[in-house]
């Protein structure tokens, strides 16, 4: 009580307390981490092994937020988040089983690194996998999810060097997808036998790119910047790149 009669207000800081929405700790980690080498984006694991501190931090920030706070994001808010915690959380699982040459090697001859619960978020223990399909799937309409998550593979689209954030997201999206569409190693047009030789994610995810009246042909279309829309491409044979599971490394 002040001097004067008044109470004091203890009311804590609002701002202090608030989820930092630009991810600002996760770009310092990626713009420190992630590297582009010919084309594609690597991760200094053994580097970043050395110097966990500052991931953990940030995997403390995104665990702490409850799920009260998370429901009052607006709807890009929650899809940066989600996104950036599939992300930093699968940097994590390569870090606490490295040396490993593929994600794939995690979780046993039978078993899936993308169904282990070791992820503590919203208030419960989850997988990469409950992210991916029952958080980002299934709420959001966004086919372009498939190109911001990073499964720590070479032939996954590659991760970014900085967080997404909610203001910068739609600019965001439209690179990662345009940056994975156009590289040929991944996906490419063949005129002479008017097929699409495209990544497994879209045998994979097929209905995603097909929601609301739209083609797999379409989407692939609008995003190459090599191919033009006719009846012959929109007509075109689709065939699937082996996929390659070795560590983005």
């Amino acid at each position: 009580m002040h001097a004067d009669g008044s109470d004091i207000n203890l009311d804590i800081d609002e701002n202090k307390n608030e989820f930092d929405q630009t991810h600002s700790k996760l770009t310092k980690i990626l713009s420190n981490y992630v590297f582009n080498s010919k084309g594609k984006t690597k991760v200094r694991y053994k580097d970043l092994l050395k110097n966990q501190n500052a991931l953990q931090e940030y995997l403390n920030d995104l665990s702490s937020l409850s799920k009260a706070n998370y429901n009052n994001f607006t709807e890009n808010q929650k899809f940066a988040f989600l996104v950036n915690a599939y992300n930093a959380f699968t940097i994590k699982l390569v870090l606490d089983n490295y040396p490993v040459n593929s994600i794939k090697k995690i979780g046993g001859l039978l078993g899936s690194p993308w169904k282990i619960n070791f992820i503590e978020l919203l208030g419960k223990k989850i997988s990469l996998d409950t992210i991916e399909h029952e958080m980002l799937r299934k709420n959001f309409n966004e086919p372009r999810i498939h190109f911001a998550v990073n499964c720590a593979s070479t032939g996954c689209p590659p991760i970014e060097n900085k967080a997404f954030t909610a203001i910068n997201l739609e600019e965001q999206l439209k690179k990662v997808t345009s940056v994975f569409l156009n590289d040929s190693t991944n996906n490419y047009y063949h005129p002479e036998s008017n097929t699409f030789y495209l990544s497994k994610i879209f045998k994979w995810f097929k209905k995603d790119f097909e929601k609301d009246g739209s083609t797999l042909h379409s989407f692939i279309i609008s995003q190459m910047n090599s191919v033009q829309e006719t009846e012959l491409t929109k007509k075109a044979y689709i065939k699937y790149l082996d996929y390659d599971w070795s560590l983005n490394e």
